[in-house]
């Protein structure tokens, strides 16, 4: 801040004035495309003069606020809206479109749900197209009807600001409204237009009007002294000598990122200015404190110090968020971003951390990339079991651009070491933006240009320690690619991506969708084919995953909006992406799946997700893809708040390592993981005879002998375990050995009231194995009828399927006697209890009452935690 302004505002910053009272109402006012220059600095500074003088006395300005994500209109405003970062470009302008909206929920979002306010409560008001039906709601699962406000735009670019104003008129006039999103875009027009002189005059005019708002604002009794208004703009304009200086926007210079806020209401300070940097992404928590809604989602901080009680309030929740996994065998490496919004450095703490892991994830080592005072985020991680990378977006404050980094581990010294830094040419946008892949030795780093529809590519040749000069381009031939990811595989390349649909290609019927697609070069690059519309929905279809299994078939995994809730969908193709089959949905959620992770475990072909059952609760799933559905599902993490953003790794022996974001949306999220078995079973099936099936009722011990054939498939673990839950008046002694086809081997056992775990000292993997268990049991003082043994076998994975082998009888014989008064088992199949076909299964086996497995559960935790 320099010159007349600095003075104007210096002589008009006032004391705080009374305490303040609840914001019941929000009007946020988006003058379209100032640059900083003509905002609050030189030389155009008598442009926005009508709000320092009329309306900083009674609020806080924030000189230096940065977009740092895309520099254009409808992103800003999803970034605005949310907190978080958008995923799109300006897509073509349609009314009635709503399948581009935001991912996680909007003000508009958690105002409708949480007060249960009517659509004519909440508004978006502007004559630009680009401020779209897509604004005011989101696609996140569970998160109910499509629409959150009513909408007054004019989709002709004709309008001019008066429009505008004579819409919030007609809504004020007719309805109470809560919360309104307005936007000014003739000022951005003027800019376009070339046109200086306009230009400032239209920035001039907008301030006066903004002005005048807040008068009639403060002489309406319904929102006197309980409304906020923001007044701001969603993106600058270039500074003079970049590209063609003012008159465009949309890149990552200063002139396009600097924006201001200015802020009026209970709870404000008044007169008070500040250039510290700070986020567009911090508006809409703050907004979301002062109006006391909660957006557990977003990614900025409280603005805390344009608030009258700023230092007793909690500035957000952060934490860490989307993991990437890399590995080999044994070990691993993972990143995530993380954010500390409490951190005192006027944006808080954002950065990444990439962890290693040299026990297949059990514990990790931290490293923190240097980079203080940056904004790090989007990191992503590959390795091909020898060579480790790990990268991230990164943008100094007040620095000039993004930049693409990755660290490569050292092979010999485990250092990270820098291998790559370029600017890149797209924004700040994490969920499009970078991707990586590799075939041995060669690698292909992908940055995704949302802004002008191009993928720039570098190589390298040598694992990642150098890298091409000059990145190849490829020109995508939808509108606004986003999702992008990639596989290499020799000279194939193969991307995936979710676009716009665009609007010629029937002019008649436009389709404003959004599709999966897949294109293909195999030539390493140079020439490209066209692309290829696998998802065939009209509907949302987002977020593909790429994996190619060792029978060379190219599989697609998305989420899919086909049914009005997000599924995910697969589809497969056998001719390296040439065709793929039609798609196939895999969930049923309750209230949605979204956000895949795909990998490729040899043949097998695994999938994690968050699946929804309801707004704010959503678990981690797992499962394998077998011919076009889902086998084995699990279900992992506790059952509380939202689990999001899956990681995948195969770790090998059909155990896979998962990691995910998890928050119980009060507080902030952090990184939980789980070590699974991934779609294996202990064993095909089993079938076992106990011998004998009568002891004698003399309260002394009784030998038996389980003897159990075993069927155990290529992918299955094998058995390490049989735990024997014992009847009533039958307990286990503790004593028991174990014998693999007549052979004695090694095995420990424990008893623990009336159940019985023998572990094996090495699984039982051998299809047809004959494995006899011997144990004692007390014999009860008196006869008793048939009871039944319970007959487990599974594989000791705390987290492998329980294999569960059917019931036998037992029964206590009047007498006394020894052990060979009892009945021979032998080939009776008119015993009822002397036979049991041991079926193995998933889940609660059916036959047991729900108590009896919780408690073995409990007891088989208790003793491998004991181990």
């Amino acid at each position: 801040m320099r010159g007349r302004a600095a003075a104007l505002i210096a002589a008009l910053l006032v004391a705080g004035g009374a305490g303040a009272q609840p914001v019941e109402h929000t009007f946020v006012v988006v003058i379209d495309g100032i640059r900083a220059s003509e905002g609050f600095d030189q030389p155009g500074q008598e442009a926005l003069a009508p709000l320092v003088e009329a309306l900083l006395p009674h609020g806080s300005l924030l000189g230096w606020m940065e977009i740092r994500g895309q520099t254009l209109t409808l992103p800003a405003h999803q970034v605005f809206l949310t907190g978080t970062y958008a995923d799109c470009g300006n897509t073509p302008a349609m009314e009635g479109r709503t399948l581009l909206a935001p991912r996680a929920p909007t003000l508009f979002d958690a105002h409708r749900v949480q007060s249960g306010a009517g659509d004519e409560r909440m508004w978006v008001v502007s004559n630009s197209p680009l401020v779209s039906d897509d604004m005011d709601h989101t696609l996140m699962p569970g998160w109910g009807p499509v629409a959150s406000a009513r909408r007054a735009i004019d989709y002709s670019y004709s309008a001019g600001d008066d429009w505008v104003w004579d819409r919030i008129d007609e809504a004020l006039s007719a309805h109470e409204v809560d919360l309104m999103m307005v936007n000014l875009h003739r000022t951005d027009r003027m800019g376009h237009s070339g046109d200086w002189d306009g230009y400032l005059d239209t920035i001039h005019q907008a301030a006066l009007d903004a002005a005048a708002f807040w008068d009639r604002l403060q002489a309406d009794p319904v929102y006197r002294d309980n409304t906020l208004l923001l007044v701001t703009t969603d993106h600058g304009r270039h500074l003079d000598g970049v590209e063609n200086g003012w008159i465009s926007h949309g890149d990552e210079c200063v002139g396009c990122r600097q924006v201001f806020l200015l802020a009026l209401g209970p709870g404000i300070r008044q007169g008070y200015s500040s250039w510290a940097p700070c986020s567009f992404l911090d508006v809409a928590p703050t907004v979301a404190h002062l109006m006391g809604l909660e957006l557990p989602y977003h990614r900025g901080r409280v603005l805390t110090e344009i608030l009258e009680d700023g230092d007793g309030v909690d500035r957000g929740l952060g934490g860490r968020y989307d993991p990437a996994l890399a590995g080999g065998s044994g070990w691993a490496v993972r990143t995530s971003e993380r954010h500390d919004p409490a951190l005192d450095d006027g944006q808080g703490m954002r950065g990444v951390t990439i962890e290693l892991s040299l026990d297949g994830g059990e514990t990790w080592t931290e490293h923190t990339p240097d980079g203080a005072g940056a904004l790090q985020l989007a990191p992503f991680a590959w390795t091909d079991g020898e060579t480790v990378l790990a990268g991230w977006q990164e943008l100094a404050v007040q620095g000039d651009a993004w930049y693409l980094r990755v660290q490569r581990l050292g092979p010999e010294d485990d250092a990270w070491l820098d291998v790559f830094s370029r600017k890149m040419a797209g924004s700040g946008t994490p969920i499009s933006n970078v991707g990586i892949a590799g075939d041995g030795e060669a690698l292909w780093l992908l940055e995704n240009n949302a802004r002008n529809e191009r993928i720039r590519a570098w190589a390298s040749e040598d694992g990642g320690q150098t890298w091409s000069e000059e990145p190849d381009h490829y020109v995508y031939q939808r509108h606004f690619p986003r999702d992008m990811r990639p596989l290499l595989d020799g000279d194939e390349r193969v991307v995936a991506f979710s676009a716009h649909v665009t609007m010629d290609e029937d002019p008649d019927e436009p389709n404003e969708n959004t599709e999966i697609f897949v294109v293909r070069s195999e030539d390493g690059g140079d020439s490209w084919g066209e692309d290829l519309n696998v998802s065939l929905e009209p509907s949302a279809s987002i977020q593909p995953r790429l994996a190619r299994t060792a029978d060379g078939v190219l599989h697609l995994v998305w989420a899919d909006l086909a049914g009005g809730v997000f599924q995910l969908h697969h589809a497969a193709s056998t001719d390296d992406g040439v065709t793929f089959s039609l798609p196939t949905p895999l969930t049923s959620a309750p209230a949605g799946a979204w956000e895949p992770a795909l990998v490729a475990d040899g043949d097998r072909l695994l999938v994690a997700w968050s699946g929804f059952t309801q707004r704010d609760a959503s678990r981690i799933h797992l499962a394998r893809v077998v011919d076009g559905a889902l086998e084995g599902e699990r279900v992992l993490g506790e059952p509380l708040g939202v689990a999001r953003t899956p990681a995948l790794l195969p770790l090998g022996d059909c155990q896979a390592l998962v990691s995910w974001s998890e928050g119980d949306l009060a507080g902030p999220w952090a990184l939980a993981q789980e070590i699974a078995a991934a779609g294996a079973s202990p064993a095909t099936s089993a079938s076992g005879e106990l011998d004998p099936v009568e002891v004698a009722a003399d309260g002394g011990p009784a030998s038996l002998a389980l003897a159990i054939t075993l069927a155990v498939g290529d992918d299955d673990l094998g058995v390490d375990g049989i735990e024997l839950r014992c009847p009533d008046g039958f307990p286990p002694t503790g004593e028991a050995t174990a014998e693999l086809d007549g052979d004695v081997i090694g095995a420990v056992a424990e008893a623990d009231g009336p159940t019985l775990w023998l572990a094996l000292d090495e699984p039982v993997t051998a299809d047809g194995s004959l494995l006899t268990v011997r144990f004692e049991v007390t014999a009860p003082d008196e006869p008793v009828e048939g009871v039944p043994l319970e007959v487990w076998v599974h594989h000791g994975l705390d987290d492998c399927p329980i294999a569960v082998g059917g019931e036998l009888v037992l029964t206590a014989t009047a007498g006394g006697g020894d052990d060979d008064d009892t009945t021979d088992s032998g080939d009776d199949d008119t015993d009822p209890g002397r036979d049991c076909d041991c079926r193995l299964v998933t889940g609660r086996p059916a036959g047991i009452a729900p108590l009896a497995l919780i408690l073995a559960w409990l007891v088989r935790d208790r003793r491998r935690r004991g181990r």
